[in-house]
């Protein structure tokens, strides 16, 4: 199977992004993916995707941005607060 963040590659968010008008699987699949890349630029998909309607979406949002702040930070890298923790 093909995944995405596993690849680590930012250039993948695009194509991640044309799959958020899928079913809720393929969002939440997405949200998964983006948290595996682990990059500061597939915050704004994932904050997104906190407002999902299905709950299971929004949990799998929250949990992949936490995992990406987890890594920024303790990688030392500088990470802006995000809308939600306004």
């Amino acid at each position: 199977m093909f995944r995405p963040g596993k690849l680590r590659d930012p250039s993948t968010i695009p194509f991640l992004a044309l799959k958020l008008t899928g079913g809720k699987k393929t969002r939440r699949a997405v949200a998964n993916a983006l948290g595996d890349l682990g990059v500061p630029e597939a915050l704004p998909i994932l904050i997104q995707l906190e407002n999902d309607p299905a709950s299971g979406v929004r949990t799998e949002a929250r949990v992949a941005r936490q995992r990406i702040e987890k890594m920024l930070t303790s990688s030392g890298g500088e990470l802006a607060s995000s809308p939600s923790e306004e």
